[in-house]
């Protein structure tokens, strides 16, 4: 009876220690997105792109596609993401967007924080002086 348990425990010792072995664990971005008088953009959004620039380094995320972060009403955002490169884009109507780059490391956390600016005037805006 001894042996039939000790056959099943290796077995799933053997798949947790492949498993283990061939991921990374993910990083976490977060940040905030303000005005530049300090006051939060809750309608904002928050743009993840890999850096595709460095395709074949190890640092390179392989999940492919971007992703979009909404602001919460703090104006907040955060994800998990793989180890790597990226560049994220905070954006919102009516501010000029801004752009960061980021590097993820396995288990960390980066922070980042954007302090958007009043966009150009836009045709047939009127500007007062």
């Amino acid at each position: 009876m001894r042996t039939r348990l000790w056959l099943p425990a290796v077995v799933i010792t053997t798949v947790i220690t492949a498993v283990t072995q061939d991921t990374h664990p993910p990083g976490k971005l977060r940040g905030k997105v303000t005005d530049e008088s300090g006051a939060v953009v809750t309608v904002a959004a928050v743009l993840v792109h890999p850096d595709r620039h460095l395709a074949h380094t190890p640092l390179t995320p392989d999940f492919g596609e971007d992703r979009r972060l909404q602001v919460n009403q703090k104006g907040e955002f955060s994800t998990m993401l793989a180890p790597g490169l990226y560049d994220i884009v905070a954006f919102a109507h009516d501010f000029s967007p801004q752009c960061a780059k980021v590097r993820i490391i396995e288990g960390g956390t980066e922070e980042h924080n954007f302090v958007l600016r009043p966009g150009p005037v836009r045709q047939g805006q009127e500007i007062d002086f």
